[in-house]
Parts: C-alpha cells; structure tokens; sequence
C-alpha cells in the first residue's frame, strides 16, 4: 500500500489544543466531520512526484517551496500514519502559494523536468536488471509504448493534484486556517 499526502485546514483553536495536548490528531482525523469537509483534501501518491517537480528532490527543499507538499515543521510526535503530522502557519500558507499561484499548466508540463522525475521518483525502485525481464508478453516497442502512457496520465494526474493543492491553499487564506499534512 502506497502513502498517501493528506491536507486538512484547522483554525487557531485546534492548532493550539494540538500543541497543549488537549486533543490529539487522530481524534479529529477519525472525526468524519473533516473528513467529508471543504476543509479536508487527499491527494493519493501524488504527493511525493509533485514536492520533488517543485523541489528537485524527494524529502527536502527550499522554503516556501517545501511547504506546498510536506509542509512545515512537525506538530507534535503522535504518529498519524507514516509519521507525525507537519503544520503551516497562516503566514507559511501565503509564502508557499505566491511561489505556486501563477504557475499554469504548461508551466508544469515544460518547466520540470519529467524524464527526471519519473527516474527518481517513480522508477527508483527498479533497478536496471527489471526491464523487460518483468514483462515477457512485451516487446521493446510495446514496453515503451507502454511506459509513455503512464508517464504522460502521470503528469496530466500531477497537474490536477497540484490544481488540488493551490485551491486548498486559497481556502486556507481566504478563511485565516492553518494547514496540517500528513502521510497515511
């Protein structure tokens, strides 16, 4: 089971009961209240392929860029999945979207460098052994074939995540919302 990049918008009042120990994480990600919210956002696998496009690596990054996928610092150590949860601070949140807010979609088709991405990203696993060994029924030609058409759903699939993302953010100023992110 892959991780999935989770984004859930909490006001000043949560955020700080979070930090005092008065409520934990899990008893508001388990609350179908912000699950099924406008407040709630699960992006799937998306998250790790989109922070290194923004990035250009998998775990870091430079600020406010970092904070677009993998927020900002850990809230607490209470482990919500993969980890603790990272929050973004109202003033984070207004950072990470002015470097996202006028990217367009041919921008993120030409700007990254996807062959990259998808080595690092999606292909790291494999080694150079796993070709066509993997897929017998495939020729060369098919196994490409093959390979371009996951790569260009990928990217299509990224840029409507990261679309995801920026109308999130825009919530989350608009209504003065701390973000939390976590991988589940």
């Amino acid at each position: 089971m892959s991780k999935t990049g989770n984004y859930l918008l909490i006001d000043e009042n949560i955020y700080q009961d979070i930090l005092s120990n008065k409520i934990s994480i899990s008893s508001i990600l388990e609350d179908p209240e912000y699950q099924n919210s406008e407040n709630y956002l699960n992006i799937g696998a998306s998250w790790d392929i989109i922070h290194y496009a923004l990035c250009g690596e998998q775990w870091e990054g430079q600020a406010p860029y970092k904070y677009v996928v993998l927020g900002g610092e850990k809230i607490n150590d209470e482990d919500v999945g993969y980890g603790p949860a990272r929050y973004l601070s109202p003033t984070q949140i207004k950072e990470a979207y002015e470097v996202i807010k006028d990217i367009r979609q041919e921008d993120w088709i030409e700007k990254y460098n996807w062959d990259k991405i998808l080595k690092d990203v999606l292909y790291s696993s494999a080694t150079d052994n796993d070709s066509e060994e993997e897929f017998p029924e495939y020729n060369e030609i098919d196994f490409e074939e093959l390979k371009k058409s996951l790569e260009s759903t990928i990217i299509e699939r990224s840029w409507y995540v990261f679309c995801k993302i920026k109308t999130i953010f825009e919530k989350a100023i608009r209504d003065s919302k701390y973000v939390l992110f976590y991988l589940s």
